[in-house]
């Protein structure tokens, strides 16, 4: 059930993530921003049609939601979003770089990547069975990972507006 209420994530991150690298080189921080507020968008609504669709207190209470939200918006939302971040911040991530650096810039951002996943998956991990474990409520546990997740992203955000806008504090002195 789970993943198939998590398919319109993969298709719109599938999707968008062609058109961002296509666009990546013209658009650079913008269409990063610009998905990173449709995923924060996406997964607020995400969590509003959670909070008004009641079912029982299962496991399964949560993927009706995460369905129909992501047939309506949500999951797709925060899809495309996640497509319209992930190749363009690589593009504007690297784009300053020498090439004679290049290999070891790549390998910093991977390596930075690596680890933020591992800790973000970690901590919405301990996030979700804190709260279960708490509540014994899977809907609960199921929305403070979601207000997390939106937290994370909201930060991310504000670092590439930061980036978008004071592009020459953003980026280190040699």
């Amino acid at each position: 059930m789970t993943g198939i209420a998590l398919t319109p994530l993969a298709l719109g991150v599938a999707v968008s993530s062609v058109i961002g690298g296509a666009k990546a080189g013209q658009m650079g921080s913008r269409l990063v921003v610009s998905g990173l507020v449709l995923v924060a968008v996406g997964l607020t609504a995400l969590l509003v049609a959670d909070l008004f669709l009641p079912g029982p207190d299962s496991p399964h209470a949560a993927t009706l939601p995460l369905l129909l939200a992501g047939l309506g918006g949500g999951l797709v939302t925060s899809g495309v979003g996640g497509g319209l971040v992930n190749a363009p911040n690589l593009t504007v991530a690297l784009s300053p770089v020498p090439q004679t650096e290049g290999g070891s810039a790549g390998g910093m951002l991977e390596t930075g990547q690596a680890f933020g996943g591992g800790l973000g998956v970690g901590v919405v991990g301990t996030v979700i069975f804190a709260s279960l474990d708490q509540t014994d409520n899977w809907l609960t546990a199921f929305r403070l990972p979601v207000l997390v997740i939106v937290g994370l992203f909201v930060v991310a955000l504000a670092a590439a507006l930061i980036s978008l806008f004071f592009p020459d504090r953003a980026r280190p002195r040699s």
